[in-house]
């Protein structure tokens, strides 16, 4: 019996051992993976001692593996800035995605400045930022579309991230999307350059729509809506014009008017006059006509044909 008593002490003696080598054996994983300086060494090595932890009957393994949850976000995040500092895009999103997952399985708080949670969506629209910026200059704007309005689904109120996914929109030809990211951008702090472009884009559009049969009151629009950026002569001398190619007299007239006022010195005074002139003259507006043809008198291109006009409307 007392053989049996040996034998059986022998044997729980022998598996306490063999608990405790597999303890210490983790432990010693994890030590080297937290002194380790390459991250991923350090990923690898924390890892393998949590499962090691979990394999375990030692009271304090349970401990330990709580503590290996808590480290290995940390660790994701730092390799996601690292590949950040270094253009790996890609795999800088993949490491914050998974701490992101990870915190949220090993149930990590959320809520704070200081959170795995916190920390990397923060950096996910600077990833994603970045990422864009390079497809752009690599002349991928379609995939630079995609990645930063991902961007702006984690950050959208970053005028950064709209001014480039605009500039990229308008490569692409869509001029709709182009103008609302272009609002986002000047609502949210990028205003002088979003409104330079919002100029041009309204400009180039209303140019089109002025070829377009039946385009004449949205190229006006869009002229309208540049001169509320910036009042700029030219874009009311389109705008002339182009109620000039759409028979609105009046509304012609009173624009190539406004035109002289914002420009009295323009190298085609003269032509705009005449112009007038002509215009109000075509509409039965005498007095307007007779106005403006006086002004020419002693020009040297229209002078002489105002000369007759005059003559012919005071018969």
């Amino acid at each position: 019996m007392k053989r049996l008593f040996a034998a059986v002490s022998a044997l729980f003696l022998g598996a306490a051992l063999a608990m405790a080598q597999d303890f210490n054996a983790a432990v010693d994983t994890f030590n080297s993976g937290i002194q380790s300086e390459s991250k991923l060494e350090r990923l690898e090595l924390v890892r393998s001692a949590m499962a090691q932890f979990q394999a375990c009957e030692e009271e304090d393994a349970a401990a330990m593996v709580v503590k290996c949850k808590e480290i290995i976000p940390d660790i994701l995040v730092s390799l996601g800035k690292e590949c950040i500092n270094d253009k790996k895009y890609d795999d800088a999103l993949a490491y914050i995605k998974e701490a992101i997952a990870l915190a949220k399985e090993y149930g990590l708080p959320d809520e704070g400045s200081d959170s795995v949670e916190a920390k990397a969506l923060k950096l996910i629209p600077d990833a994603l930022m970045r990422k864009g910026s390079t497809l752009i200059k690599a002349n991928d704007f379609a995939g630079a579309v995609a990645v930063l309005k991902e961007a702006t689904e984690y950050d959208a109120e970053n005028g950064k991230i709209w001014l480039l996914l605009a500039q990229s929109l308008i490569k692409t030809g869509a001029d709709e999307e182009a103008i609302a990211a272009l609002k986002s951008a000047a609502d949210f702090g990028m205003a002088a350059k979003a409104n330079t472009l919002l100029y041009k884009e309204y400009i180039k559009l209303g140019d089109a729509k002025k070829k377009e049969r039946g385009g004449i009151n949205d190229a006006i629009a869009f002229y309208e809506k540049a001169l509320e950026i910036e009042e700029n002569p030219q874009v009311v001398l389109k705008i002339a014009n182009t109620y000039l190619q759409g028979g609105s007299n009046s509304k012609a007239i009173s624009s190539f008017k406004r035109y002289l006022e914002l420009s009295p010195e323009a190298e085609n005074k003269s032509d705009v006059i005449y112009t007038i002139a002509a215009t109000a003259q075509k509409a039965g507006d005498i007095s307007t006509a007779l106005q403006y043809y006086g002004m020419l008198k002693g020009d040297a291109k229209y002078g002489a044909t105002a000369a007759q006009m005059i003559q012919q409307l005071n018969k």
